[in-house]
């Protein structure tokens, strides 16, 4: 069972990908959140997306956390995203520093940075 009563975030992105509610949150594979809502902005322009954190994982609010969507990408040197192709697509964290301040609105970026 999931855990959900962790601290809910928002995220903002310039599109959606297919991103809806229930999909999950994951960090070295494994769950540690889920998506409530996905809404767009009072100008229309942007999506926000508000994700529950699991109780175990609310050090990954702390800025400088980055979010992305997991969508299928392909290019000449990666192949990457391949589960979303059949399975759910899901959202992606890299943390931030755990010394950094705490927060709970963030910028999500377009591609998964390069690690």
């Amino acid at each position: 069972a999931y855990r959900t009563s962790g601290t809910e975030i928002v995220i903002e992105f310039s599109e959606g990908h297919g991103i809806k509610p229930e999909d999950r949150l994951r960090h070295h594979g494994i769950d540690i959140g889920a998506v409530t809502k996905v809404e767009l902005t009072q100008d229309l322009s942007r999506v926000l997306v508000s994700v529950r954190l699991n109780s175990n994982a609310n050090a990954i609010a702390r800025e400088g956390s980055q979010f992305w969507i997991v969508r299928p990408a392909l290019s000449l040197d990666n192949i990457s995203g391949l589960d979303t192709i059949l399975g759910a697509k899901y959202l992606s964290v890299r943390p931030g520093s755990p010394e950094a301040k705490r927060s709970t609105r963030f910028v999500g970026l377009e591609t998964a940075p390069i690690s």
